[in-house]
């Protein structure tokens, strides 16, 4: 596969901030890819940022010019200081709309074979199907986060765009590739009771935004923790247009909760592919909220930084190992504890074998209280509701 056949450069065009050098800047640490084959054989990087100006299948007023958008405000920003090397591949091309799903998915595949972690720049959030569709052709399951306040399915719908991106996701993998599917920020009043329904025949999780916010907002890394590919929907941000007639969200997660859940998503081991789609077109094009895109992404890239090597880089066994015996359920539970960076894990049920799990430390607490985590009774229906072999 030429990688260079599916991707065209982009000009480094930037704002510049008061105080910051050029030397100071993050556009002046990047190597930006020149349109050349060669250039990927001179070049080694473990970070890509991926711009993909696709809106066709969304039903939104939602930019095409992202991508372009949120660069110029990102590199003016100062430099991080992860020590990643980062490389801006430019945009994925694509004449038809298949065209641009097909090349997205082997430009992605390409970087998860280089282990090369990617940031994609939407584009609507229908393009979270095509990133998945890595994973399958490594031939084993993946995980994956959405950060929305809407359930994007409609149940026994077959179409497929921006508003029914699960529906597609859900029918061409299936259980037997996704080994969990979170969706987190969802709020109860836009979420139907079908949907739900939907989301629990499936043993996928929903946590509502009243879970999350503000002084919750840790919680989210738990998530992001063991997630492959994180989706994040500009519509979970408070204030954003995105109600029908442009109306603005009056509730979601704050602009500050959307850059420390993008700081988490880089301080994650595991997380290959993380999306930013659906950034509002508004009355400019977006570029109204580039700002806030382009600091997303500083805290992404700033996050990587963070990375603590945990399990599964790392042995569980080399952890305070914390058992909890619940008599009332005849359960005995093991917790383990990285008493370094205050994280929790939890092993549960998982075929005819055990799996280790990021959690809380308050499911922890509650096991102590002898109440049974909600986590550990989700894993077990779903463990003895799903064929694992």
């Amino acid at each position: 596969m030429e990688i260079s056949n599916y991707i065209e450069p982009v000009k480094l065009n930037r704002v510049s901030y008061q105080g910051i050098a050029d030397e100071e800047t993050l556009g002046n640490d990047i190597l930006f890819f020149d349109g050349t084959a060669q250039w990927f054989l001179d070049k080694k990087f473990d970070l890509a940022i991926l711009g993909v100006p696709e809106t066709r299948n969304c039903q939104r007023a939602v930019s095409s010019e992202a991508p372009g958008i949120i660069r110029r405000w990102l590199y003016g920003m100062r430099k991080i200081s992860s020590g990643d090397v980062i490389a801006d591949l430019g945009n994925v091309k694509g004449n038809s709309l298949k065209d641009r799903y097909i090349a997205l998915r082997e430009v992605a595949e390409y970087l998860e074979q280089q282990n090369v972690v990617v940031l994609v720049l939407g584009g609507s959030q229908d393009l979270t199907v095509p990133l998945c569709g890595v994973f399958p052709k490594t031939a084993r399951k993946f995980s994956l986060t959405v950060v929305d306040s809407f359930i994007d399915l409609v149940p026994a719908d077959d179409d497929y765009s921006e508003e029914t991106f699960l529906n597609k996701l859900i029918a061409d993998y299936g259980p037997e590739n996704i080994e969990d599917l979170s969706l987190l920020g969802c709020q109860n009043y836009y979420c139907s009771s079908r949907q739900e329904q939907v989301f629990s025949d499936h043993y996928f999780r929903l946590a509502r935004l009243k879970e999350l916010r503000d002084e919750n907002i840790e919680t989210v890394e738990v998530f992001l923790r063991q997630s492959d590919v994180l989706s994040f929907d500009f519509s979970a941000i408070r204030g954003m247009p995105v109600l029908p007639g442009g109306n603005k969200m009056p509730n979601g997660f704050s602009e500050l909760d959307a850059c420390r859940i993008l700081w988490y998503a880089g301080a994650s081991d595991v997380l290959k592919i993380t999306g930013l789609f659906n950034l509002p077109a508004g009355n400019s094009e977006g570029e109204e909220y580039g700002p806030l895109g382009a600091q997303m992404c500083w805290h992404f890239l700033e996050g990587r930084g963070a990375r603590c090597g945990d399990y599964p880089l790392r042995s569980f066994q080399d952890y305070e190992l914390k058992a909890v015996y619940l008599e009332e359920f005849d359960a005995s539970l093991k917790f383990y504890h990285n008493p370094a960076n205050g994280r929790w894990w939890l092993m549960i049920p998982y075929g005819d074998n055990e799996r280790l799990i990021p959690c809380s430390g308050k499911d922890y607490k509650d096991a102590v209280a002898k109440e049974l985590p909600a986590l550990w009774w989700h894993f077990f229906m779903k463990n003895s509701n799903l064929d694992y072999s």
